[in-house]
Formats: structure tokens, sequence, C-alpha cells
């Protein structure tokens, strides 16, 4: 697992975000009470991609390069996480 993913879902848990958004270019960002919160650098699309692909593993990942869009839920860190990616 991404060590940067866990670190952002820790601070998430800490500050009580509901939300945590990816986006290759920017930022993550955390939702925290209806509030967006900037946390740490942007990300590029190539380790976003590679998050993504090892989060879904490869029959959803073949499934998302057709559709271009995916949701699914995972644990991380003991937290449960639901995730859309396009």
């Amino acid at each position: 697992m991404n060590g940067l993913l866990l670190d952002l879902i820790a601070i998430g848990r800490e500050r009580g975000a509901s939300d945590l958004h990816l986006e290759a270019g920017s930022p993550a960002i955390l939702r925290v009470r209806g509030e967006l919160m900037r946390v740490g650098e942007a990300w590029s699309a190539e380790p976003l991609s590679h998050l993504a692909q090892s989060l879904m593993g490869p029959a959803l990942w073949r499934d998302f390069s057709v559709k271009r869009s995916a949701d699914l839920s995972r644990t991380i860190a003991g937290v449960r996480c639901r995730i859309n990616c396009f």
C-alpha cells in the first residue's frame, strides 16, 4: 500500500474528514465539515494511476480502462473507504 495514501488517510481520520479527493496535477484535498482543505504537494498522473491500479486489481483495472470509471470500497488502515475513479 502506498505510504503517502496511508498518511493522508491518517490525517483525514484525525481531522474528521468525510472525503479524500486525489486528482492528477492537484494536491490531495480533504473535506472536513463541508470545507475543502489542501494537503501536501500536487500528485502527478503516473503515481496516481499506479495507486488506482493497485486498489482495483487486474480485473477491475481492465474494466476501468474501457469504461473510464470505477466504484469500489476498501478498508485501508482500519478505515472503510468508498472510492470512485474517473
